[in-house]
């Protein structure tokens, strides 16, 4: 009896601590690029034409292609889509503070868009060359993203 009296407040102890701890939720850190305002409306008049959405529900995320890593918004190429599993991603290009959403999902359409795109642009030959790079990394990641 004497032991089952120990044992009790002991029980009940481990059980509160077990439950406390299972209670505490654990940290996720997802980092995604932050967008300007008029970035970010762009991206919403976007799926609401592109999906006929009326509102969008959920967050949008956002990434650096060439730099995963990266979460600073600057030039370069990034995959956004609404957070969630049956979403599609979708690509655009920010060069000279101009930003170009890709409508196009097909390869051949995409190197469409890209040379009117850069057409619009005021950009050296390098620059023409590194928004082409950037563009082929976007289609090997989307080719992968299908792929698999």
């Amino acid at each position: 009896m004497k032991a089952a009296i120990l044992i009790f407040p002991l029980f009940l102890l481990l059980s509160k601590t077990s439950c406390q701890v299972a209670k505490q939720p654990q940290k996720v850190d997802f980092k995604y690029v932050s967008l300007p305002d008029s970035v970010y409306s762009q991206i919403i008049a976007f799926y609401r034409d592109k999906e006929n959405r009326d509102s969008i529900v959920g967050q949008i995320t956002v990434f650096n292609i060439k730099y995963p890593n990266d979460y600073q918004y600057k030039e370069g190429l990034f995959r956004f889509r609404i957070s969630g599993p049956h979403f599609t991603s979708y690509y655009f290009i920010n060069k000279k503070n101009k930003v170009h959403i890709f409508q196009e999902k097909s390869t051949i359409g995409i190197i469409g868009e890209l040379k009117e795109f850069i057409a619009s642009l005021n950009i050296s030959e390098s620059e023409k060359i590194e928004l082409v790079e950037l563009t082929a990394l976007m289609l090997r990641e989307e080719y992968k993203i299908e792929n698999n």
